[in-house]
């Protein structure tokens, strides 16, 4: 896509090639080009105080005056670049210098990138090297429940609080739900072309799984209360049968959403995403963990654990109870970690500081493979590796016992997602 690339103070030029696809899909302007477009302002992102990673969360206008060249120019202009929000103008001219495309206003929201390199001093440290298998040794007393609530208090910083209640107490839990049932409406919508009214058999005419019935029901609960669809089968034998009564219109809210909440735009991203290939997930045309987990966009679902006010402020208060808990460890001991569902890594990232490097061996474990490789943006274990502090040994949670380990000689578990 991008050949060459020249930066300059606030504003970078780069040339690009591409070739179109063979089916035109109706874009005035394709995403391909865009994208690269705003990729082109990475060196002007790169040198913003932070270290942060970008998200593109609003554009505010775009004008289209030819189709975009196979070979061209694209011109980067930094409007009002921060640390936590980068505006920027960006046009697309071929090479004759006509313009093509301008899009006025591309503000980019700064998220939490994970912590840069640094200069790493290496020192020999004796390590304590537990040994497999079940270990019979003296317990070590866990700290009652009511002794780790109160600590949670005393450790929790008033930041972490603040946090916490501020993100109860706001209004973007019913500002998503209503724009998720926007979302709903307008899948079923793309689904039944031309209908008023439908069942559920009407979509699984449609194409969608049976195994995605409750799910539906669910998406279209939503749909009802954001007041695009109403029950007309009350009290009949069809009563399941619902009627279309607005028009959907998810990024209009999305939209919304994201100028009223910035701090949540790495949650709005994944539900847009989400929202944008639901048709195709119902119907089996696309799997739901390589829309969310796939290696080009997976950075979506990692900012989402790891710079949500409600996940920094959860992974502060795991942290309080893990140091706690730790309190009464012998200095001796080997300490053996197992986290069940480690999924991103996020709270991974957050325990870690809290261990004593020198005895620990602290295993990462989730249903799924696909984590492994790149476990998350802050903590980069890698699979059965042992160079840093702790000793990684990335396997699936249902296997562990299989590995000659019994989960019952684990001194602490860390259930970081819903067990099923």
């Amino acid at each position: 896509m991008l050949t060459r690339l020249w930066a300059g103070a606030g504003e970078v030029l780069a040339e690009y090639a591409w070739r179109p696809p063979a089916r035109d899909d109706g874009y005035e302007a394709h995403p391909t080009v865009l994208d690269g477009a705003l990729q082109a302002a990475s060196p002007l992102l790169a040198a913003l105080p932070g270290g942060r990673m970008y998200v593109p969360t609003a554009i505010a206008a775009a004008r289209v005056w030819n189709r975009l060249p196979e070979r061209g120019l694209i011109h980067v202009r930094a409007v009002s670049p921060g640390p936590r929000d980068a505006v920027f103008d960006l046009a697309v001219v071929d090479e004759a210098g006509r313009v093509a495309v301008e899009l006025a206003g591309c503000r980019l929201r700064g998220v939490a990138a994970g912590r840069a390199e640094e200069l790493q001093q290496v020192t020999q440290v004796l390590r304590a090297a537990p040994r497999e298998g079940d270990h019979q040794g003296e317990p070590v007393p866990f700290p009652a429940p009511a002794d780790l609530l109160r600590a949670v208090t005393r450790h929790a910083t008033k930041e972490a609080r603040q946090e916490a209640r501020g993100s109860a107490d706001s209004a973007f839990a019913p500002r998503i739900k209503t724009a998720i049932g926007h979302w709903a409406a307008h899948t079923l919508a793309r689904l039944l072309p031309g209908a008023r009214e439908f069942t559920p058999e009407d979509l699984r005419a449609a194409g969608v799984r049976p195994r995605y019935d409750r799910y539906v029901l669910l998406l279209t609960d939503m749909a009802e209360r954001a007041g695009l669809l109403e029950r007309t089968g009350a009290g009949t034998p069809n009563r399941e049968r619902r009627r279309f009564t607005g028009t959907a219109r998810p990024l209009e809210h999305v939209r919304s959403c994201a100028e009223d909440f910035p701090q949540w735009i790495s949650a709005i991203a994944v539900y847009t995403r989400c929202g944008t290939h639901l048709p195709q997930i119902l119907k089996g045309e696309a799997d739901p963990r390589e829309v969310l987990f796939g290696e080009a966009d997976r950075h979506f679902v990692e900012a989402l654990y790891n710079d949500t006010p409600d996940m920094r402020a959860l992974g502060l208060c795991a942290r309080s109870l893990l140091v706690e808990a730790l309190g009464t460890w012998p200095a001796d001991r080997p300490l053996r970690v197992l986290e069940v569902g480690a999924g991103t890594g996020g709270t991974t990232a957050v325990l870690l500081p809290a261990l004593p490097s020198h005895l620990t061996r602290y295993v990462y474990t989730d249903v799924s493979e696909g984590f492994f490789p790149r476990p998350g943006p802050a903590s980069r274990p890698t699979t059965s590796s042992s160079t840093g502090p702790w000793t990684w040994s990335a396997i699936r949670c249902d296997k562990v016992s299989g590995r000659g380990t019994s989960t019952l000689s684990w001194r602490r578990t860390c259930c970081t997602r819903p067990a099923t």
